[in-house]
């Protein structure tokens, strides 16, 4: 039997940047998950002594306190920066994986996969080997329901990827213990990140929407791990398949940090989403709603196509328009759609 070995670190509340442990960090909750479930072997490693020093190092470093101020002075307060113009080119794939979900981001300088299809297709990895992709800097998880998480092993399989984030939910089925199994046998770093985090990926700024910290977490479409994408004064927000209470808690936790010029429509175009109070805040000026042609749940519902269209959204949709594309370098776009 192969052991899994996992080095940890026991990191409540951690507040030492990412990387300060020269490791690959697996979460204590999925572990506890996994040490109870089908997979045996798996043998835990607390952090030697080494990590620790590393992980106080940085602690000391990130509170340690500024330059003293001159006396009689008083320290001017920081200006709000203006975004930045961004070099090179986004594009934003919103790809055609039929009722399921799929968003590509690729940058010369990052690339990055939210959610992975549906678990009995096999399109997702075609589709990123015909946009160029030949490694992930990140792959997303919003939640561990099939139409999301459903080709995460074969993406594991056939890329390298530096680093996987996770709502920390968990599930019973057989596609989310072939994800788990592939996250394992990976090498890529593993997160659990937490609104109201930002993490710059190169030349992106990414704003953790959801889940909060507290969430129950056993509500996997409200604990959907929900992300702004921002690129100079560009944005794209895209939330996995929260539902209303999930989007109440994202507009009280800031709606200045919802503001998008691009909606990638939750939980498929359903109207248990896309709350009024939620797209007032989001304002988008493009919506894509990701569902199959004539699938059973009758996504998307036409008061959500209604809502979008009365705030002046142009709206396409994967079952009609195929992949759609947005491009942008950074202060203005390009819409493009597969069909």
């Amino acid at each position: 039997m192969t052991e899994h070995v996992l080095e940890l670190c026991w990191d409540e509340g951690y507040v030492a940047p990412a990387h300060a442990f020269d490791t690959t960090r697996k979460s204590a909750r999925l572990v506890e998950r996994l040490t109870a479930g089908p997979l045996p072997g798996v043998r835990i490693v607390a952090p030697g002594p080494d990590h620790l020093a590393a992980a106080e190092d940085a602690i000391a470093r990130l509170h340690a306190p500024g330059p003293a101020p001159e006396p009689g002075s008083e320290p001017a307060p920081a200006p709000e920066p203006a975004p930045e113009p961004a070099a090179g080119t986004l594009a934003v794939h919103v790809l055609d994986v039929g009722q399921g979900s799929a968003l590509l981001l690729t940058h010369p300088d990052a690339t990055v996969l939210v959610d992975t299809g549906r678990h009995d297709r096999d399109d997702v990895v075609p589709a990123l080997r015909s946009l160029g992709v030949t490694a992930l800097d990140l792959v997303v998880v919003t939640h561990p329901h099939a139409d999301h998480v459903g080709q995460f092993d074969v993406v594991l399989g056939a890329f390298p990827v530096a680093e996987v984030w996770w709502n920390g939910s968990t599930s019973t089925s057989a596609t989310f213990e072939r994800a788990v199994d592939a996250l394992l046998a990976s090498d890529a770093v593993y997160e659990e990140p937490r609104a109201p985090a930002t993490v710059t990926l190169g030349p992106l700024e990414l704003d953790v929407l959801g889940p909060w910290p507290g969430a129950d977490l056993g509500e996997l479409n409200d604990a959907s791990l929900a992300l702004r994408i921002r690129y100079g004064a560009f944005a794209v927000v895209v939330t996995g398949d929260a539902e209303a209470a999930g989007e109440r808690r994202m507009v009280a936790g800031g709606a200045d940090r919802l503001r998008a010029d691009v909606l990638v429509v939750g939980h498929h175009g359903s109207r248990t989403s896309s709350t009024a109070a939620f797209l007032d805040a989001v304002d988008p000026r493009v919506a894509v709603w990701s569902a199959g042609a004539s699938n059973s749940y009758g996504h998307p519902h036409a008061e959500v196509l209604a809502a979008l269209g009365a705030r002046g959204a142009t709206v396409l949709g994967t079952a009609v328009d195929g992949t759609v594309t947005i491009v942008t370098d950074g202060a203005t776009y390009e819409v493009r759609s597969g069909r």
